[in-house]
């Protein structure tokens, strides 16, 4: 406490004044106004008694006056302390109310690791009220098990020391009578001075979440085991038509080059429509058996070395006749030296196939590019075949749709150009397999242009 304050010194101050003035001037005054000696001697006398009569007087005045400012210090303080008071209960008053409407169960507990408080969730989850565990320590909970109270209270014990916080599952008998999933979680706080102040605990029910994680890998491992079945069906089915198919190819063929008898002009049509149709068809079942193989992951990558300057011109001659109908010209930009590429011509023939059958396909007038170059890849060489095109084109929007198996992009489209939109899915998931990549610009109404990037050293692969 401190020798003087505010308020002693409003009194000892003007009685210090006071009493200086009076020792200075009151003899001073007496020898003014009276000479005799004897006189004088007898009044100093009263003097002294009316000093300690004013001084005394003075002080009383003095203190009253400073006990009344005290008083209402005390009372603006009293006033205070009571506005406070009446804030923070209401404050404490909200913020039990707010937990109690948490959902998930809340607890706390002092420094010696005893209940101090829980939320209507904790008691609701677990069926006790807050007066059967308040002061116990959870050692002492009953419906927990007597092995996880020991693990629960050491790991309070550690958080109180280290005023850190621990997160982990679990797995809590809960009032319904089920095994909840649970993450537990609790954390140590310290109290104003440093030292442990006690923890805060939430438990958060996850068995909803995990029951519906069981429950969509359930349907996961079904689609998965489903989609092997249409995959392997598909396979199988493809491989018992492409017999009879390859026979009626063979059959029309011998027919058309008049081995078993001379055919007039409109039977040369027909039998050629037949073939013809045999062969379309021959084509879709291939590109459904080379999907089905992906999908299956029963496709495999051959890792051979091959010339692809050369696989480029027998594709492109192979296309040209198509181009040529069409009175459409197609260009080449080859760079020269090519390196030999080591991988599987015969899926890089068929996507580069695929890729200008297409772009002559949806181009009507304008011209065909093939553009193969020299690039730099991710892991060494490796070539860059654009195929550009001044054709239908397409919207932005048609894009994301563009290598999903079985879609074309326009029903207007699909009707005017044959196709079953699987063509440009093979690509990309063969590109895919071999390390590269397919890309693909367009614009409405101007063209397009397919990119695939592959590296020129392919190494065998399965998916």
């Amino acid at each position: 406490m401190k020798p003087f304050n505010r308020y002693t010194l409003r009194v000892v101050i003007p009685y210090a004044v006071f009493s200086a003035l009076w020792i200075l001037l009151s003899d001073k005054i007496l020898e003014a106004l009276i000479s005799d000696t004897a006189t004088l001697t007898s009044l100093s006398i009263y003097k002294g008694w009316l000093f300690v009569l004013v001084t005394s007087l003075l002080l009383v005045g003095l203190m009253r006056r400073q006990w009344q400012v005290r008083q209402r210090d005390f009372a603006r303080l009293e006033a205070h302390v009571a506005e406070r008071t009446r804030e923070l209960a209401e404050t404490s008053r909200f913020l039990d109310a707010l937990v109690d409407h948490i959902s998930s169960p809340i607890f706390y507990k002092d420094a010696t690791l005893r209940f101090k408080g829980c939320n209507r969730a904790y008691e609701q989850a677990f069926g006790v009220s807050r007066e059967q565990f308040m002061g116990k320590t959870v050692l002492e909970l009953a419906y927990l098990p007597q092995a996880d109270r020991d693990v629960y209270q050491a790991e309070d014990a550690a958080m109180l020391a280290s005023g850190q916080t621990l997160s982990r599952e679990a797995v809590m008998p809960f009032a319904d009578g089920r095994e909840h999933q649970t993450l537990y979680s609790v954390s140590g706080f310290r109290a104003p001075d440093g030292s442990p102040g006690g923890l805060v605990g939430i438990i958060v029910d996850i068995t909803p979440l995990k029951e519906a994680e069981a429950a969509l890998r359930e349907a996961k491992h079904a689609a998965e085991a489903a989609d092997r079945i249409k995959s392997a069906f598909l396979a199988t089915m493809s491989h018992e038509l492409r017999t009879p198919l390859n026979s009626i190819i063979g059959f029309t063929g011998i027919i058309l080059q008049g081995l078993p008898g001379p055919l007039n002009d409109e039977q040369k049509k027909q039998i050629g429509m037949v073939r013809n149709s045999a062969r379309h068809l021959l084509s879709l079942i291939n590109d459904v058996l080379d999907i089905s193989k992906i999908e299956a992951g029963e496709l495999t990558i051959a890792h051979e070395p091959f010339e692809l300057a050369a696989s480029i011109h027998k594709v492109a001659g192979m296309v040209r006749p198509l181009a040529d109908k069409k009175q459409l010209p197609l260009r080449m930009e080859v760079d020269e030296g090519l390196s030999p590429m080591t991988g599987d011509v015969r899926r890089v023939e068929q996507i580069l196939l695929n890729l200008l059958s297409n772009a002559v396909k949806f181009t009507d007038s304008g011209s065909v590019t093939l553009a193969v170059r020299k690039v730099q890849g991710y892991t060494g060489p490796a070539v860059r075949i654009s195929v550009t095109d001044t054709g239908v084109g397409m919207a932005p929007e048609h894009l994301t749709e563009l290598f999903q198996p079985f879609r074309q992009i326009d029903s207007a489209l699909t009707r005017r150009y044959e196709g079953t939109g699987l063509g440009l899915a093979i690509c990309q998931r063969l590109a895919t397999m071999m390390g590269g990549q397919i890309e693909v610009k367009s614009r409405l109404g101007e063209g397009s242009e397919f990119s695939v990037t592959l590296p020129c050293d392919v190494q065998g692969t399965r998916t």
